[in-house]
């Protein structure tokens, strides 16, 4: 006789309901991001879009692809934006950010029921309910968690998303061919992954994840040996080979200057990859410009925690691979898929270390592993008992949805004002350049030029080696008429890095146009070939001014 109260979990066994759930979880997602779809562009957004031409013409796709090589697929969905709301307003931008999340949360809930479906058959007393609670529990955690904001709602992070919208396709369309639908779901399988890769370097970890659901999940569907050689063997050669040429295109002819292996790296990579951990356990401190020290020794207590919650993982990973290989399966995920993110601290030290947006698609993995974890507390057996405790984790359950949903919102709201995004940075992150550099760019774009130029100040003394602080203070005196002062703050520049050319060139502008003095600008732009001799806008400047110098003055 079946306990009261369980009946509606009962339901949970249909396609019906399954579709439903998946509805539910869609909602969400669309609720809890409707006060982002107002905010503005932010950071990137300016190069991204603001300063990208090539996004005017849909229709000049050889534009389009060259002007973002490394990712046309992103910059022609931001054509396609441009064309679709008549410009650049960041409303309509947002609107297919929110788009493509909503869609992925529908992908993730069918990945995750196809998922624990294949794990295997239910005995005779099982329940069905099982999938469709582990795909609703896996679809909707994903869909509110607040360390999402970052890759929905900021407009630049359009990459994330419309990588996981093919990533979970890829998947989705692999995983039908395996279990023997055809070819032509391992064709739509390949077409997937190209469209990844033309979005975001991440996607190159598919192959390795595709390899853990057959061997996991797949191992008693068909034989996963029979798909090694022509299917996972192919693709994991292909994407080693691509990948090691893309290094050493990037180390020997992009950045032939850029710092070789160091050692203290892989510290600060598994301090992150905690941090992300510890974010979506107890998403509190978000931050634009995360706080990230270098970390010395393995002593440090950061180094020594990270590495513990990282072997605690992995230890985990390892009991559970044969009880309940979806958590083993949904860790990997997790881990493989913050490789990539990682990659240029490692072999080069280059890049931010951290970053919320990177940890999208690579959460997916982590709420696997809880809703597996989740349907194991469920029970799947219809004992008296498992029926008790399941409407005991659906009050649990929305009870946490509830606390993340009303982060999300309180975080987009955030993100609605730069100068409040900037200053939420700084608060905390303060001895981080770029935290304090954002918010005087903040303050100077708000038209206050006061705070503005005071938070340029900070910036250089943190790093008075960087002459960028030193060309926002300029630019932000320039833009109240002081020319003379701007003049100093150049000279003083270009005095702490010799070699820099923009500080010249900014100040031969002045000394030619407000100050002028063709003979000083002369010098400066002469000074600046002398380091790029090919540069055609010093060339030009010696130009005009030899030809002011020798023309007799009235």
């Amino acid at each position: 006789m079946a306990v009261p109260g369980t009946r509606a979990l009962d339901r949970f066994t249909d396609r019906q309901t399954a579709v439903l759930a998946a509805g539910v979880a869609a909602v969400l997602a669309a609720a809890v991001y409707l006060n982002a779809l107002d905010n503005p562009f932010v950071f990137d957004d300016d190069l991204e879009i603001l300063q990208n031409p090539s996004i005017e013409h849909l229709t000049n796709f050889l534009f389009v692809f060259r002007f973002s090589i490394t990712r046309p697929v992103v910059n022609f969905s931001y054509a396609l934006d441009y064309a679709l709301w008549g410009g650049r307003s960041a409303f309509g931008y947002h609107v297919t950010n929110l788009f493509l999340h909503v869609l992925n949360v529908v992908l993730l809930f069918a990945l995750a029921r196809y998922r624990a479906r294949d794990r295997g058959q239910p005995g005779p007393g099982a329940s069905s309910a099982g999938p469709t609670l582990t795909a609703f529990t896996v679809a909707s955690v994903f869909a509110v968690h607040p360390l999402l904001t970052e890759a929905v709602g900021y407009v630049s992070s359009r990459s994330d998303l419309l990588c996981a919208s093919f990533f979970l396709t890829s998947m989705l369309c692999f995983r039908r061919a395996f279990v023997g639908s055809g070819a032509r779901w391992l064709a739509g399988g390949l077409a997937a992954f190209v469209l990844a890769m033309g979005t975001k370097e991440t996607a190159a970890m598919l192959p390795f994840v595709l390899l853990a659901y057959d061997g996991l999940v797949l191992r008693n569907v068909g034989s996963t040996k029979a798909r090694v050689w022509p299917v996972h063997l192919t693709l994991v050669i292909s994407v080693l080979a691509a990948g090691i040429g893309r290094v050493w295109l990037y180390l020997a002819v992009e950045h032939p200057d850029a710092t070789r292996f160091q050692w203290q790296n892989v510290l600060v990579v598994l301090h992150v990859v905690a941090r992300y951990l510890t974010l979506l356990v107890a998403p509190v401190s978000q931050s634009l410009i995360p706080a990230v020290y270098p970390i010395l020794t393995f002593s440090d207590s950061r180094a020594v925690a990270a590495v513990g919650l990282i072997a605690l993982m992995s230890t985990i990973a390892v009991l559970e691979h044969r009880r309940e290989p979806l958590v083993t399966f949904g860790i990997v995920w997790f881990l493989v898929l913050l490789l990539p993110s990682s990659l240029l601290v490692l072999v080069a030290d280059k890049g931010a270390p951290m970053a919320e947006h990177r940890v999208y698609l690579a959460s997916c993995g982590f709420f696997m592993a809880v809703g597996a974890l989740v349907a194991r507390l469920a029970g799947s057996e219809e004992t008296t008992a498992n029926r008790r405790r399941r409407p005991a984790l659906v009050v649990a359950l929305c009870a946490v949805l509830a606390v993340l949903s009303g982060l999300t919102v309180s975080r987009n709201r955030v993100w609605a004002d730069p100068v409040r995004l900037w200053a939420d940075a700084v608060e905390k992150a303060p001895r981080t350049w770029e935290a304090v550099y954002g918010l005087a760019d903040a303050y100077r774009t708000t038209g206050d030029q006061t705070a503005a130029e005071a938070t340029y100040q900070r910036a250089i003394a943190l790093r008075p080696g960087l002459v960028k602080g030193y060309l926002g203070l300029a630019g932000s005196l320039l833009d109240t008429g002081r020319v003379e002062q701007a003049s100093e703050v150049l000279r003083l520049a270009i005095a702490r890095v010799p070699s820099d050319t923009k500080a010249r060139l900014l100040l031969a502008a002045l000394d030619e146009e407000s100050l002028h003095d063709p003979g000083g600008a002369l010098r400066l732009c002469q000074e600046v070939l002398a380091f790029v001799p090919a540069m055609a806008e010093a060339r030009e400047c010696v130009r005009r001014n030899q030809q002011k110098l020798s023309t007799p003055q009235r």
